[in-house]
């Protein structure tokens, strides 16, 4: 039979939104061409609500929530953009990139890496939090692959798409000391 999916209205920027019943509030966003930056979401993943870069403002809640996580409700009001959102999203970026190499230059995903793009559209130029550079070598043991464990910034994407999305389960987190 045919189903039929409930349509949902909510305010988001001062906007008006349709979106099927179910949606979260990111996926609501992003498709009525609502920008709301974005890391460990991947629209085939279910949320895991880790990198602090989604939050909004809902009227009625004191707190930030989570975009990635919270479903779209009938007559919500929403805002995206706020100097407490972008306050809140600049430290969740900075704390990622803590750990992570500050040589861009270097990089072979230089100029095409969502980490750089996240950086200048939340115009982080300079780092406010302590750099903890990550003791992990590279290793080029695999010839289709190089591992340099040092750029990764746990979100958490590739071991969740690795059980997840193909069912591999390959890939883990993984502690070494404090890392």
């Amino acid at each position: 039979g045919i189903v039929i999916l409930e349509t949902i209205t909510l305010t988001i920027d001062g906007r008006d939104v349709d979106t099927p019943k179910g949606k979260s509030l990111l996926e609501t966003a992003l498709a009525a061409g609502i920008y709301i930056p974005h890391l460990c979401h991947h629209p085939d993943l279910p949320p895991i609500n880790a990198c602090g870069l989604c939050v909004v403002e809902i009227e009625g809640n004191e707190n930030l929530t989570t975009s990635c996580a919270a479903p779209a409700v009938e007559g919500m009001k929403v805002t995206t953009k706020t100097e407490r959102i972008d306050h809140a999203r600049k430290l969740a970026l900075e704390l990622l990139l803590s750990g992570h190499p500050q040589d861009c230059g270097t990089c072979n995903k230089y100029l095409n890496c969502e980490l750089q793009s996240l950086k200048q559209y939340l115009t982080i130029e300079e780092l406010k939090v302590r750099i903890r550079p990550k003791p992990f070598p590279v290793t080029r043991d695999n010839p289709l692959f190089v591992h340099d464990f040092s750029r990764c910034v746990l979100c958490g994407r590739c071991v969740r798409a690795c059980h997840e999305l193909r069912g591999a389960g390959v890939l883990f987190y993984k502690k070494k000391g404090k890392e």
